[in-house]
C-alpha cells in the first residue's frame, strides 16, 4: 500500500497483492493526474493485511505470548471505519482478483467505508471469458447502485455509496466480523504452554519466503463454492471436514455463505491453541454458528508437524463426511503418513463425496524452490497418491475453471476426486 498526496491535497491509497507492482500502479495514478512523489510505502503481501493497513489503524503491540495468534487474527477481526478520516481515492490493484462472493463483497464494503463523503474507488473488473465469477462492471454497478466510469480495459471508478448492496445470500463474510475484546478473548482461551513446535513454525516461515503460495480466503472460499456447485446439487446439505483447518477460517466462511451447500463443519487441527481460539470465536459470534462447527484437537496421522508429536494430539477418529479438504496440509505431514491419511479420508467419504487437495507443485527452477525445493510435490507424486481412487480432475483457483489434464503440467491447482455414488 502507498499513501499518496496530490497537489490538491487528496489522500489516495493503493491496495495491492504484489508489492513490486507499486511502480506500475504509480504510473497509472500519474496518468489519472495524481502526484506520486510523496510516498508512504507499506509493503505487505496478503490482501487482507493490505486492506487492514489501508484502514490507518495501528494495533497496540501484543504481548509476546499473543504474537503468533495476532499475526493470524488482527487483520481479520479488527476493522471498523475510521473516525474523522478517510481517503479521497482508493485504487485496488487488478492483481487482487475480486469474485462474486461474500469475501469480496465484504472487502468492497470496507473499502467504501474508508472513503470520504465525496471520495471514489478505482476497481478492477472482469472483461474476458476466462474470468468466471470475477466481478464484472454490471455486478459492481449493482453493488454500488450507480453507473461506473470505465477508465480502461482493467479499471472502473465508482463514487462512494451509502451502502454496498450485497446479494441476500452473501450478506455476511468472516471479513465482516469484529470482536471488541479480541485480545481479552485470546488471553482467556489460549493454552500457551502447549504451542506448535518451533521446527514446524520455522519450516512454514522459510517456505513463505521461498515462493510458496498460500491461498487466502479471498480465493479459497469462492474456489470451494465453485467446486461444490460443480459436483453437488444446489439444494444439498453437506458436512465438511477440513484437515489442518487452524482456527476454522474456511469453515466459518462457508457457513456464513447462504449460497453454499455446506451445512455443518468439523475442523481437525493439531494445534491446541488454534482449536481453543476457533471454538471461542464460534461461541462469541453466536447465532447458532457454534452448533454447526466442531473443532477437534486431533492429529490426522500419528505424528505431528514435520516428524514429532505436537500438543499431545490424539490420532483422529475419522467419521462419515461429504467433503474432505486438505489445503496446504499434506506438505506438513511426514511422507510416510500421507498415504494413510488420504486412505482414511477416502474411507470416511459418503458415496458421491469429494476429496479436495491443494498443494504447491515443484517447479523447474530450483533456485525459486530454495532449500525446500525437493520437499514439494511433483505432479506425478501427488497424482500417484490419488490415482487409485478414481478420475482426478483439476481446477484453477484464481480463474475458477476446470483445467484439462493435458494442460496441467506444473501448475498449482485444486486436485479433486469424487467417490462413486
Amino acid at each position: 500500500m502507498k499513501q499518496i498526496n496530490n497537489p490538491n491535497g487528496d489522500r489516495v491509497a493503493v491496495i495491492t497483492r504484489i508489492p513490486n507492482e507499486i511502480a506500475q500502479l504509480s504510473d497509472f495514478l500519474t496518468k489519472l493526474g495524481y502526484d506520486v512523489e510523496q510516498v508512504d510505502n507499506l509493503p505487505l503481501r496478503k490482501p487482507f493485511m493490505v486492506a487492514g493497513q489501508a484502514h490507518s489503524f495501528f494495533w497496540k503491540p501484543p504481548t509476546e505470548q499473543l504474537s503468533r495468534c495476532f499475526r493470524m487474527l488482527r487483520y481479520m477481526f479488527f476493522w471498523k471505519p475510521p473516525t474523522g478520516e478517510g481517503y479521497d481515492v482508493i485504487l485496488v490493484d487488478d492483481k487482487l482478483e475480486l469474485f462474486e462472493h461474500g469475501w469480496s463483497y465484504a472487502f468492497l464494503s470496507r473499502v467504501n467505508a474508508l472513503l470520504k463523503s465525496k471520495g471514489s474507488v478505482v476497481l478492477p473488473y472482469a472483461a474476458n471469458e476466462h474470468a468466471y465469477k470475477h466481478i464484472s462492471v454490471q455486478s459492481l454497478e449493482a453493488l454500488f447502485g450507480s453507473t461506473g466510469e470505465v477508465i480502461n480495459s482493467n479499471y472502473v471508478r465508482f463514487a462512494k455509496t451509502k451502502k454496498i448492496q450485497r446479494p441476500r445470500e452473501q450478506e455476511l463474510s468472516l471479513l465482516d466480523t469484529y470482536f471488541d475484546d479480541l485480545e481479552k478473548l485470546l488471553e482467556s482461551v489460549a493454552y500457551w504452554g502447549d504451542s506448535t513446535d518451533d521446527e514446524t513454525t520455522q519450516f512454514v516461515s522459510k517456505l513463505n519466503h521461498q515462493g510458496y503460495q498460500y491461498g487466502g480466503l479471498r480465493t479459497k472460499a469462492p474456489s470451494l463454492c465453485y467446486l461444490l456447485n460443480h459436483f453437488f446439487d444446489k439444494n444439498e446439505k453437506i458436512h465438511m471436514s477440513d484437515i489442518g483447518g487452524a482456527i476454522g477460517s474456511l469453515c466459518f466462511e462457508m457457513l456464513f455463505n447462504g449460497d453454499t451447500q455446506v451445512d455443518t463443519c468439523t475442523v481437525i487441527e493439531i494445534s491446541s491453541e488454534y482449536v481453543a481460539i476457533g471454538t471461542a470465536l464460534a461461541e462469541e459470534y453466536g447465532q447458532g454458528i457454534s452448533e454447526r462447527i466442531t473443532f477437534v484437537h486431533n492429529d490426522a496421522g500419528t505424528k505431528g508437524g514435520l516428524d514429532k508429536p505436537v500438543n499431545s494430539a490424539e490420532p483422529h477418529q475419522y467419521e462419515e463426511t461429504d467433503l474432505v479438504t486438505m489445503l496446504g496440509t499434506l506438505l506438513l505431514i511426514p511422507r510416510e503418513e500421507r498415504t494413510s491419511i488420504i486412505e482414511k479420508s477416502w474411507e470416511a467419504l459418503r458415496p458421491g463425496g469429494l476429496l479436495v487437495i491443494h498443494e504447491n507443485i515443484r517447479g523447474m527452477d530450483e533456485k525459486k524452490g530454495g532449500e525446500y525445493h525437493n520437499l514439494r510435490f511433483t505432479r506425478d507424486e501427488l497424482d500417484g497418491l490419488l490415482s487409485k481412487y478414481g478420475e482426478i480432475r483439476y481446477f484453477h483457483g484464481a480463474y475458477l475453471r476446470e483445467v484439462p489434464s493435458g494442460e496441467v503440467k506444473n501448475q498449482t491447482l485444486y486436485t479433486v476426486v469424487q467417490k462413486k455414488k
